[in-house]
């Protein structure tokens, strides 16, 4: 199974940080602004259990495990 989402970019005008959830990640008070641009996603279940990362352009933006989209 394959599919696609876009994702909107956002340019933060105003972000304060919280504290930290039982999770790990943040609670978060922001004012943000969408800006004209977005990232095309393209996902696909390969079946293998497995999470791989390609990036277009290679190399511009880490394909490694400190990514978010792998996260």
């Amino acid at each position: 199974m394959r599919f696609a989402v876009r994702a909107p970019a956002k340019v933060n005008l105003h972000l304060r940080v919280l504290g930290r959830r039982p999770d790990g990640y943040h609670e978060l008070r922001t004012l943000f602004a969408a800006v004209g641009i977005v990232d095309d996603l393209e996902f696909e279940a390969t079946g293998t259990g497995t999470i791989e990362l390609a990036v277009e352009p290679p190399g511009v933006v880490s394909a490694g495990s400190d990514n978010l989209v792998v996260r």
